[in-house]
């Protein structure tokens, strides 16, 4: 019996159910309730339940409390902000701060559109004891994808400011933000912010399609697979920033004061992620020490910028992004928490300086010095281009390196052979390194697709960027009449010296148009530049 009792369980329940008294029964010594599809579930029962889960809890011999719940979930049930709310403060009246046991929440699938109960909460604890902020770092939310698309007033406005048509807003003001500046460290669950305006247009987080593993009814059903293809998901919908390890090598197309900044007009729908002080500290050292590929200035660290207010608005929307990252295999850990979206009323204008120059939208610059926080930044493009590996790299199924997810190794070759990738996409791992996505394109390859590394120690330009006066041909190589390789006017043999004319891009690659005005290919595997 002893060892009964120490034993965990969890169950999932997906048939609609009209009697939730058996289940009072046996909640007390349940370690988690996926409790789906309730038609019929109203707040009187999520309150019911769920302090019958957090109280009363089985005991062993010696009337020790030897289990605590660890995932309420109430996912898929066609719930909204009231029966939301009524959870949270259930959870806030039952929860003993003193056990500092791990519980998430679940509530995906529903229809949410105000998270403030769950932030205010989570506040609470954390300007309280050391138990009640332990507490905060282990209680967390997995509700992403719900059926709604609402917004809630932003909390704070006071120093929300208005300067031509430029709003500033301190990121201190989303209650995301302040969270996140309050919380351990060393919390069990990361957590990662993300922001885009709003117009109402879904993203990924509202297409239920894309929810995988968290809602499973059955857990037997989830795989890393699944928990994978939900990363996949998120690190895709990110948007990107300029990136301090690998900026890009074109003189002056790295624009600094889009760092912290949005566009009020621009329909996006993806979201653009926050520097991480190291980050910061490390792009501004690159931008003091090669300038030329820069432009602009780094503005406050402590703002978020949106440009291009339209004349007359009363209001604007940015939709913010709390992200847990997995740490675990549990259903409800593997899973993005919430979107939330804030309208934030817009004040009469400013005088002075507020980040814009004259009575336009362009910023006025300012030294940032480095600070406890990070910044974000406004979502690029994709930029496709076809890179090699120098060294020995891996190729990965997810953006997150692991023996289980790597496909395969190169081994480092000779210049003639080493492996070649068309970038396709962007990623970040869990700890927001970057990534590259990319299709294998080395002659005779199978086009395969997967992850590496963008660090510039390991991948490079595939084709030079720069000309010279004069390359080398490491493996034979035709000259022709056009950049389209049109019009064969002569071979090159291994070791010719050849004499440039010019460097001419020619889409995603390069050609060499030689004095006699052939083009050959800059590809550095076939030609090697001498003085």
């Amino acid at each position: 019996m002893k060892d009964l009792v120490n034993l965990e369980f969890s169950i999932y329940i997906d048939q609609p159910m009209t009697d939730y008294t058996p289940l009072l029964r046996i909640a007390r010594g349940l370690s988690g309730l996926h409790l789906y599809n309730q038609s019929a579930l109203k707040s009187t029962d999520i309150a019911t339940i769920t302090k019958a889960m957090m109280s009363n809890r089985l005991t062993n011999y010696k009337g020790e409390v030897v289990s605590f719940p660890s995932e309420i979930d109430f996912s898929k049930n066609n719930l909204g902000n009231s029966e939301f709310a009524t959870f949270v403060h259930t959870v806030q009246a039952n929860l003993d701060l003193t056990t500092r046991a791990i519980l998430r929440l679940g509530f995906a699938q529903n229809r949410v559109t105000d998270f403030s109960p769950y932030l205010t909460y989570k506040q609470a604890l954390l300007s309280e004891s050391e138990n009640q902020q332990f507490s905060a770092a282990n209680l967390t939310l997995a509700a992403p994808f719900q059926r709604e698309h609402g917004s809630i007033r932003l909390p704070d406005t006071s120093a929300v400011k208005l300067v031509g048509n430029t709003l500033t807003v301190p990121f201190a003001a989303f209650p995301e933000n302040k969270i996140q500046m309050q919380q351990d460290p060393n919390q069990e669950v990361p957590t990662v912010i993300g922001y885009r305006m709003d117009h109402g247009e879904p993203d990924y987080f509202d297409d239920p399609q894309n929810v995988q593993t968290h809602v499973a009814a059955n857990r037997h059903q989830e795989s890393q697979e699944g928990v994978a293809q939900d990363q996949d998901g998120f690190e895709e919908s990110y948007g990107l920033v300029i990136d301090p390890e690998y900026p890009s090598v074109e003189l002056g197309s790295n624009d600094l004061t889009l760092v912290n900044q949005l566009d009020a007009q621009q329909p996006v729908t993806k979201y653009a992620t926050r520097l991480s002080t190291g980050e910061l500290a490390e792009l501004k050292q690159l931008a003091q020490g090669a300038p030329e590929y820069f432009t602009g200035e780094l503005s406050d660290p402590d703002t978020l910028r949106i440009t291009n207010v339209p004349a007359g608005s009363t209001s604007v929307k940015v939709r913010v992004l709390y992200f847990a990252v997995p740490v675990s295999n549990s259903s409800l850990s593997s899973v993005f928490s919430y979107a939330q979206t804030y309208q934030i009323p817009i004040p009469k204008e400013t005088t002075g300086n507020a980040g814009a120059s004259g009575e336009t939208t362009a910023p006025q610059p300012h030294p940032v010095a480095p600070q406890p926080d990070a910044v974000t930044s406004r979502p690029a493009k994709v930029t496709q281009k076809l890179v090699w590996s120098t060294r020995k790299i891996g190729l990965y199924r997810r953006p997150t390196f692991t023996t289980k997810n790597r496909l395969r190794w190169y081994q480092k070759q000779p210049r003639i052979k080493r492996p070649m990738f068309k970038v396709i996409g962007y990623a970040r791992s869990k700890h927001g390194v970057l990534r590259y996505r990319v299709r294998e394109v080395t002659p005779g390859a199978a086009g395969r697709k997967g992850y590496i590394t963008a660090r510039k120690a390991f991948v490079d330009r595939a084709y030079y960027q720069t000309t010279a006066k004069r390359i080398k041909v490491l493996k034979g190589l035709n000259g022709y009449r056009t950049t389209d390789h049109l019009g064969k006017r002569a071979h090159y043999k291994k070791g010719q010296i050849l004499r440039v004319k010019q460097l001419v891009k020619c889409k995603l690659t390069a050609r060499y148009q030689l004095t006699n005005g052939q083009y050959v290919s800059a590809a550095k595997r076939l030609v090697l530049k001498v003085k």
